[in-house]
């Protein structure tokens, strides 16, 4: 345990009792000890490592000098089921197991810190990005291939997020453990474990991201006034007439203005306050679809959704609500798998798509023909529609092999209810090209950029 001294200092403690309870159950004395072990917290309890005190310490002392270096923050993955499964004694010696091997893995290079078990850091004073990441790459082998409890070989997955620190850093400690933080999480939701090093993006500082996705954050969970809905038009491919519009979501900060989405969608996708803001976006969505509908009669909204919700067990209902609410046709609403939607279970995804559609909305699956997008899944998903990826796109007129592929799917469509739609059409030539492949749906700039309600309102009056 941890106690506070008269001073304020925490220290290291172990504690031995026993609680007497009364006659109404409720707990009347605790008895009990605590042993000091004497000084303020600077070594973890259980590796024997440095731990956060002793790395604070040091990064103050190196700011001061200004000493340059890159801090390395490791998380161990699911680590909480060796403590299920063989037990916490098993599990703090793997946890020295661990400490062993980086600190020998390291070697010389860098410094060894444990943060609360399964978190570690390493402060490489002077090697290189590339050095970093090749002692990474060993880590990241020995983890899951060296470790052994009781002659059982357990193993582990790391992710990885970095912060190099340049000699010139005047900021405080904590827009670095922000900046890592970041770093880590990119590690552990986007790149599935590779090592993430935190980018400053053009033209800010370093913590002014962080700080930005905090503003993002804060209103996903309180409000939403600050998130807005852009709209791209989806046109027939052959006739140009208008088929509906993908609902694009978009952030203005009271400060900064309209903020791009790459700064922040896949941040928070991967965010349990994704799930409300979904269901904000969609709500919008429909909204500003009924009042299309005045112009255009058969207009269909797509909107994207997430792995977050359709894992949750109440996404469908809340959906069926809102369309009962704005006494909106559940056909004309399309929801789009994005990429990271296809990395659940297939037999999970498949069963969610199903009862989406069961229930008369349309799925389409999005950006097919780059990442995880595989054959397998146009094989065995039954969709509405089926979203071309805008780089695929732009190489069909110059690949063969994309050019096979694409006339297969529109012929194999051809003779079921499914659409396929272009993604990226920016020009004539591109257009004109599309068109030999027959009848089929496309979106781009060349018909018109994402845009708000009023000047879609306005796009819809000059294409009729």
């Amino acid at each position: 345990y941890r106690a506070v001294t008269p001073d304020g200092k925490y220290v290291a403690c172990s504690c031995h009792g026993a609680i007497y309870h009364g006659k109404d159950g409720e707990p009347d004395i605790f008895a009990g000890y605590l042993v000091n072990h004497g000084l303020e917290e600077t070594i973890d309890a259980i590796t024997g490592l440095p731990n956060f005190n002793m790395l604070s310490e040091r990064m103050e002392h190196r700011l001061e000098k200004h000493l340059g270096g890159i801090l390395l923050k490791l998380e161990i993955l699911n680590f909480s089921r060796v403590n299920m499964l063989y037990g916490y004694s098993e599990g703090n010696s793997l946890l020295r197991q661990i400490a062993e091997m980086l600190e020998n893995s390291v070697a010389a290079d860098g410094q060894v810190y444990c943060f609360e078990g399964k978190n570690f850091s390493i402060l490489f004073p002077d090697i290189s990005r590339e050095a970093v990441s090749a002692h990474y790459n060993q880590i990241s082998f020995l983890l899951s291939h060296s470790l052994r409890l009781n002659d059982t070989p357990i193993p582990l997955e790391v992710a990885g997020g970095a912060f190099e620190v340049p000699e010139d850093f005047d900021m405080e400690q904590q827009i670095i453990r922000r900046c890592l933080i970041s770093a880590l999480d990119d590690s552990i939701n986007i790149s599935r474990g590779k090592l993430v090093f935190y980018q400053r993006k053009p033209g800010t500082a370093d913590g002014t991201e962080i700080s930005l996705l905090s503003e993002i954050h804060q209103n996903a969970v309180s409000g939403h006034d600050c998130f807005h809905l852009r709209y791209q038009p989806i046109v027939d491919t052959q006739t140009g007439a208008l088929y509906g519009a993908e609902a694009l979501l978009r952030f203005i900060s009271p400060i900064d203005g309209e903020i791009n989405p790459a700064r922040f969608i896949g941040f928070l996708e991967s965010d349990a306050c994704f799930f409300d803001l979904g269901l904000f976006i969609i709500l919008t969505a429909v909204r500003d679809a009924k009042e299309f509908k005045q112009q255009c009669p058969g207009f269909k909204i797509n909107v994207n959704i997430t792995a977050l919700q359709l894992q949750n067990d109440s996404f469908l209902r809340s959906v069926q609500d809102i369309l009962a609410q704005e006494d909106y046709p559940p056909q004309d609403l399309v929801l789009e798998v994005t990429e990271r939607c296809k990395e659940l279970d297939s037999k999970f995804l498949k069963d969610r798509i199903d009862a989406l559609r069961a229930c008369g909305i349309k799925v389409a699956l999005d950006d097919m023909g780059t990442g995880y997008s595989t054959l397998d899944l146009l094989f065995n998903l039954v969709v509405d529609e089926i979203k071309l990826d805008r780089n695929f796109v732009t190489g069909i007129s110059s690949r063969s092999d994309y050019d096979v592929f694409t006339t297969a799917l529109i012929g194999s469509t051809s003779r079921t209810d499914v659409n396929v739609c272009f993604e990226g059409v920016e020009n004539d030539t591109m257009l004109e090209y599309l068109k030999r492949y027959g009848n089929s749906l496309c979106q781009g700039y060349y018909f018109s950029k994402p845009v708000f309600k009023e000047d879609f309102f306005r796009y819809m009056q000059d294409h009729r």
